[in-house]
């Protein structure tokens, strides 16, 4: 064999060689390994993960917002059945009844004859009173004393067995009414409470006037304050 025929044979089995090679690494590329398999497999299930946490927090919050745009809708429609109300009965008013220390106080909360929150005619006679579920009262009420009814889904009123409308589910409205100090709103003094410097009598002291709503769910162990609405009445 001359030096020609050994060169010619040594590119051959060189081209050979690099043809072997290119064949090997086209294999190895031709798929995943296992591990590369589970890496993807660990991204995408991170993602979704995520994915899914994200929309049931924005259900949540959609589902809270509604509730508290609810509750601040009940507060708004009882403020609006109260506001134009005077602090005391217009006709007995808030006094004291006898004398030094066995003076008692007479007015405060609804009279005697008041047994429905339809003759409520001052704002002392809201205080304590529950509108709703589990409330004294049925309700939630609107600013005309009526019970607010519950809506379905397709819009339409629901009803009981007989035909006749059912009051919001889980929903109630709270009212507190407190005394007071004239320049000094956020200071609550006792419902008998007078000033002598300056002097401001037993009925003369603003009234600050809280309504709040709450709402329990089927799944709750307790109802959930929704919104809060507080107004003064000079």
């Amino acid at each position: 064999m001359n030096a020609h025929e050994v060169i010619d044979c040594a590119g051959v089995q060189g081209r050979v060689g690099r043809r072997e090679g290119t064949r090997g690494r086209s294999r190895r590329r031709g798929g995943f390994t296992l591990l590369e398999a589970a890496l993807a497999l660990v991204i995408l299930g991170v993602g979704v993960l995520a994915l899914i946490e994200s929309q049931a927090m924005f259900f949540a919050h959609n589902r809270y917002s509604t509730s508290a745009a609810t509750g601040m809708y009940l507060c708004t429609e009882l403020r609006e059945r109260m506001r134009r109300l005077p602090r005391h009965d217009p006709v007995t008013g808030l006094y004291f009844e006898g004398t030094g220390q066995s003076a008692t106080l007479q007015g405060w909360g609804p009279e005697t004859s008041e047994t429905s929150f339809l003759y409520y005619n001052d704002l002392d006679d809201y205080d304590g009173a529950t509108f709703g579920a589990g409330a004294t009262f049925a309700g939630p009420i609107d600013s005309a004393g009526v019970a607010i009814s519950e809506v379905m889904p397709d819009g339409t009123i629901m009803e009981n067995a007989e035909g006749e409308p059912v009051s919001m589910q889980g929903w109630s409205q709270r009212v507190r009414v407190e005394k007071v100090l004239p320049f000094d709103t956020s200071t609550v003094v006792a419902s008998n409470a007078t000033q002598s410097s300056p002097p401001v009598a037993v009925d003369q002291f603003p009234l600050r006037v809280t309504i709040t709503a709450f709402y329990q769910g089927p799944l709750d162990a307790a109802p959930r304050e929704m919104a809060r609405l507080v107004f003064i009445q000079p």
